[in-house]
């Protein structure tokens, strides 16, 4: 499950970049992703050891 949850933030980065292609971030092959893909390796950090199905 936890591969998944970290694939999913990179996903939605492609999905986005598709989307918005003339936007400038979407040629910037670091800013984008590499934001999502943080910021998601930051949430599953704080989440382990919370109560709950993770």
């Amino acid at each position: 499950m936890r591969d998944v949850r970290e694939k999913q933030p990179r996903a939605l980065a492609y999905l986005w970049m598709d989307a918005n292609p003339d936007h400038p971030e979407a040629k910037m092959d670091y800013s984008v992703r590499d934001e999502i893909s943080a910021a998601a390796y930051d949430g599953n950090n704080r989440a382990k050891g919370l109560a709950g199905q993770q």
